[in-house]
């Protein structure tokens, strides 16, 4: 009785694909041959069925060697060339997982630093599961930079106070807004100027009560004619009114209208 065993039909697939789908012996191939999975030590010479010890060859070349072992060094070489092989494989796909673990590092990194930065503006939030979800894919969207940007942009634009206390509502409002923000400058919608203008407004909202449509109006005039926004910062912070910042904002509008009429 023979102790030949069967060689089933994945192991006889991943051999021809390691070869190619090409006769070791000859080098003819798929389709012009008919390949079968021959091995290196004869199974008459205890020749086993392991990975190493098969090798792809044409109908003819097999039936044509019978049980003639392929030569010791010719056996020896082609192991050495299917372990380097697999080696190789083994060390690209240890090199892919390492990768990706460094990716995911960095990402989480990434979520914790916006978390951060959320959590040094007012109020006593911090974001939920699903807030850290969307914090994750702005991430994969956005640069880290346009982000903690944007974070700062919007609270000082949106953030609301009831008694004192932060209100819960324009907290969500402003973690809301963040990406809105980003897509809005890079679309150059948001000029670096236009955010400064909206911070000033953000700083006046805080303070006081006021006309946000006629803030944001008078502020673009007074920017249109090269005011200060340094200095209109300052002046917001300072003011003991929205009237005296508007007085005043108007004031300087009306001055350099003015001045361009008289060269007009």
């Amino acid at each position: 009785m023979s102790n030949r065993k069967p060689i089933g039909k994945r192991l006889r697939f991943e051999v021809f694909k390691r070869d190619s789908f090409t006769c070791q012996y000859c080098g003819a191939g798929a389709p012009d041959v008919l390949l079968e999975v021959d091995h290196l030590r004869p199974v008459s010479k205890d020749g086993d069925n392991d990975v190493l010890n098969l090798i792809t060859s044409c109908q003819d070349c097999n039936r044509g060697k019978s049980n003639i072992e392929i030569d010791d060094s010719s056996a020896v070489k082609k192991q050495k060339s299917q372990l380097d092989a697999l080696q190789a494989r083994r060390e690209q796909l240890d090199a892919m997982l390492q990768w990706r673990k460094g990716l995911l590092k960095i990402g989480e990194a990434e979520i914790d630093a916006v978390i951060d930065a959320l959590a040094s503006q007012p109020g006593d939030y911090r974001p939920n599961e699903n807030g850290r979800l969307n914090i994750k894919k702005w991430c994969k969207k956005y640069d880290l930079s346009e982000i903690l940007d944007a974070v700062t942009t919007s609270f000082d634009q949106y953030i609301r106070y009831v008694d004192d206390e932060v209100d819960g509502d324009s907290w969500e409002k402003s973690f809301s807004m963040i990406p809105r923000i980003i897509d809005m400058r890079r679309r150059g919608g948001n000029s670096e100027q236009e955010a400064q203008i909206l911070y000033i407004r953000g700083i006046l909202r805080n303070r006081f009560t006021i006309d946000q449509a006629q803030c944001l109006e008078r502020l673009r005039e007074a920017t249109a004619l090269n005011v200060s926004l340094d200095y209109a910062k300052r002046f917001a912070r300072s003011c003991s009114s929205y009237r005296q910042f508007m007085n005043g904002l108007e004031g300087y509008i009306s001055e350099h209208q003015g001045k361009g009429r008289e060269h007009e």
